[in-house]
């Protein structure tokens, strides 16, 4: 009888809460809105502007593709859905010049191989086609670029809607060479880069100081790994300056003057 009561109570009060959860509930709109829209995909606000310079290439050289990823908003189709980029243009002469420095987006091959959602998909990966003119190796040029407004997209959230690229023939600061690189290793110098390159065989691009050396990220980095980086590039630079001071060359400078250090710092 005692297990009987239990199990009535436990029916009596589970419709009671059921009754309320039930009343509490509102009808949620069903989404309807018409409108296709496309942003870049990315969670890491720095990813939108990527440094790349050919120097870090063969000679020979002469294209490289950096690629994207773009989601949708809005609903899924059963067929494929082009879709277009367009330049943004700042300012008269640094802008990136279809082309020359980068292939045009409204090349056919581009549209047709790789600029379209494919079907029953929110994604894709496209490709952004660089090209190596004489122009970079004295001067870098910008790249901006957005969603062109079609009738398949437009531009989803503006701050997801944009992307820039630096394209160079030369060693420029990364724009990850920030604090703590600087506390590392010292103030950026082209010769410095060059040495850094020349020694470990690594390029001390962005990529190299985010995801190899996760410098910037004071917990994440590993200082002692650093560390013993620092003892080999100073070993090398002591080498290097003795090797050029014996050819009468003098200390490796930039081209300022300023001589090259690795500093020595204690953990």
């Amino acid at each position: 009888m005692k297990h009987y009561n239990h199990a009535f109570l436990s029916l009596l009060l589970g419709g009671i809460f059921a009754m309320l959860m039930s009343g509490c509930e509102k009808e949620l709109p069903v989404y309807s809105d018409p409108n296709n829209r496309l942003i870049f995909d990315y969670s890491n606000p720095a990813d939108t502007l990527k440094r790349y310079s050919f120097v870090y290439e063969k000679a020979t050289t002469t294209t490289d593709t950096l690629w994207y990823k773009v989601h949708t908003m809005g609903f899924v189709t059963p067929y494929d859905r082009p879709f277009q980029l367009e330049q943004v243009t700042y300012g008269v002469s640094d802008n990136a010049v279809p082309g020359k420095h980068y292939v045009a987006f409204d090349d056919p091959e581009l549209l047709k191989k790789y600029y379209y959602i494919p079907a029953n998909s929110a994604g894709t990966t496209i490709p952004i086609v660089l090209k190596r003119d004489a122009s970079l190796k004295s001067q870098g040029f910008m790249l901006v670029f957005t969603i062109k407004t079609t009738d398949e997209f437009s531009a989803g959230y503006t701050n997801k809607s944009f992307m820039s690229i630096y394209i160079a023939d030369f060693l420029a600061k990364p724009s990850g060479w920030k604090t703590l690189s600087t506390y590392y290793f010292g103030e950026y110098g082209v010769a410095k880069h060059q040495f850094l390159i020349d020694t470990t065989g690594d390029k001390w691009d962005d990529d190299f100081l985010a995801n190899e050396l996760s410098i910037e990220d004071a917990a994440v980095c590993d200082k002692y790994y650093i560390a013993y980086l620092e003892s080999v590039l100073r070993e090398a630079l002591d080498k290097l300056n003795a090797e050029r001071e014996a050819q009468g060359l003098g200390k490796l400078k930039e081209a300022d003057g300023t001589e090259v250090s690795i500093p020595l710092i204690s953990l």
